[in-house]
């Protein structure tokens, strides 16, 4: 699905969150949310922390960049819908969104796996298989990604944008 100033308010009106103390399903259609980015870029390649794999992306030229604009409208809107269902202090919630002055906003994703096995379609503009470590920084991509759950540990509550396909530009 793609975010659109046109569709923005109904998608988040209509997310729904199901579940216990300790997670929550994030719903929309009664099925998890799953979104396509504009163009965006990533500036630093692929990240490996411990045995998680992740990336962040550059929202570069939002300012200039309606689609960008919405997309990043979208993430702020989320991140406050679940805040307010949940009553939750942003001390108390871990963003997947980060801004800092001169620079354009910057967004975590995670490339889901099991077993040590990723869950995730790597392809090139042209559908070829490309392997995530030859990413360089400041590649251009596509994501679509996946928007699933919220955690609740130790009185915190967080959620990962998690990465379905990352389509890099050739």
């Amino acid at each position: 699905m793609i975010i659109t100033e046109d569709n923005i308010k109904t998608i988040i009106d209509n997310i729904v969150f199901r579940g216990s103390n300790t997670k929550i399903c994030i719903l929309y259609n009664n099925k998890p949310l799953t979104i396509s980015t504009p163009l965006i870029i990533l500036p630093f390649g692929i990240d490996k922390i411990g045995n998680d794999y992740n990336f962040k992306i550059s929202l570069k030229n939002i300012k200039t960049t309606p689609e960008l604009i919405t997309f990043f409208k979208f993430i702020v809107n989320l991140e406050n819908k679940i805040k307010n269902t949940y009553k939750i202090n942003d001390n108390l919630f871990c963003s997947q969104y980060k801004i800092n002055n001169g620079f354009d906003p910057l967004i975590s994703i995670k490339i889901p796996q099991t077993k040590k096995q990723f869950n995730c379609i790597f392809n090139d503009t042209n559908g070829k298989p490309y392997n995530i470590f030859n990413i360089e920084k400041g590649t251009k991509a596509y994501v679509n990604i996946l928007i699933d759950s919220i955690w609740r540990t130790n009185e915190k509550y967080s959620y990962k944008i998690k990465a379905k396909e990352l389509t890099i530009c050739v």
